[in-house]
């Protein structure tokens, strides 16, 4: 009876441990590690490209853009993730403004831009259909949400009208201080988006996603609110301010200028039924543009017609290419004591 009892015992201590040990294994597989690239589509909703709204941006200007993940599973419907991103955004009066009602303060204002973005981000993705078994048992497909935190650099840059000195050219406007104030390089953003993961093979995924970069800056144009005083610039950046730099004509006591608007090429841009488009520059803050062949003019303060000071937006659209690593057969050790 003692020896019986001995022998049952033994056995169920040795099923326990092996239990114990295939389970911790099950469970690395379930807590599982993975490596991912992605190719984007980057986009900017602000003051140089105004889409419809942050969910449907323009398309005009869209870049294409690159993405580094790492990403660990922590729960059934919970993955840890954090990617680098490069990207390029880009906006343009000329080209997304008309002389059609709101948009015509635009035309005039004339500027452009394009940034660099690099990206750091963390976030939590949620998959919407948990799995609980090992990562080679997951689902096929399988909607997911996420949220995080972002911290990224940019620097913009604006394009010097042809028909002046480096016509072409792309400079930095930061350092120019076009509004009359400084702004750092780098900021914070809210990363939000969807997705959906697609089980292409047993250690691999691919999928789709749709990110909103909400940022705490409205400089990611170099445009925010009102001009800077044109008398405290340089030569340059009264040029990538004001955009339109092209001198008709100079009052004699130097309080004003009327400048042609120019199209990237330096021609001056014409209103329908061929008047010129042109801007009066006072000194004293006011930004006028004159209205057919009898002189009339309309004005707006300066500190409406640079910016809205709403934040800006960019958005990273991409499909993602995930690999995880296999984990090695597991194969339990049994000891025998005699």
């Amino acid at each position: 009876m003692i020896a019986r009892f001995l022998l049952i015992s033994s056995l169920v201590v040795s099923t326990g441990l092996f239990a114990q040990r295939y389970g911790k294994r099950t469970g690395e597989n379930k807590k599982y590690t993975s490596y991912g690239i992605a190719l984007n589509a980057m986009n900017y909703v602000g003051e140089l490209d105004p889409g419809p709204s942050f969910l449907a941006p323009s398309i005009r200007f869209t870049k294409p853009s690159l993405s580094l993940t790492i990403a660990k599973r922590i729960k059934p419907a919970i993955t840890l993730r954090a990617a680098l991103t490069y990207g390029r955004i880009k906006g343009d009066d000329y080209i997304s403004a008309d002389h059609n009602g709101k948009n015509f303060p635009r035309k005039i204002r004339n500027l452009n831009f394009r940034s660099d973005i690099f990206e750091l981000k963390g976030d939590l993705v949620f998959d919407l259909i948990p799995h609980y078994l090992t990562y080679q048992k997951r689902h096929e497909l399988v909607p997911y949400g996420f949220v995080g935190a972002a911290l990224f650099h940019h620097d913009p840059y604006g394009q010097i009208p042809k028909g002046f000195e480096g016509g072409g050219t792309w400079i930095k406007l930061r350092p120019l201080k076009t509004e009359g104030r400084r702004y750092s390089s780098f900021q914070a953003a809210i990363p939000f988006g969807l997705g959906i993961r697609y089980k292409l093979a047993e250690n691999w995924d691919l999928a789709f996603e749709v990110g909103w970069r909400f940022t705490f800056t409205d400089y990611l144009d170099d445009v925010s609110s009102s001009y800077g005083d044109p008398m405290q610039m340089s030569p340059t950046a009264r040029l990538m301010a004001f955009k339109s730099s092209y001198v008709v004509s100079e009052d004699p006591n130097m309080q004003s200028k009327l400048y042609s608007v120019l199209d990237p090429n330096g021609v001056p841009i014409y209103l329908p039924g061929g008047v010129p488009l042109q801007t009066l520059t006072s000194y004293a803050g006011e930004y006028v543009y004159k209205e057919g062949s009898n002189g009339t003019q309309k004005v707006w303060q300066s500190d409406v017609m640079r910016g809205d000071r709403n934040k800006d937006w960019y958005i990273v659209s991409g499909i993602h290419l995930t690999f995880i690593p296999p984990f090695p057969d597991y194969c339990p050790k049994f000891r025998y004591n005699y």
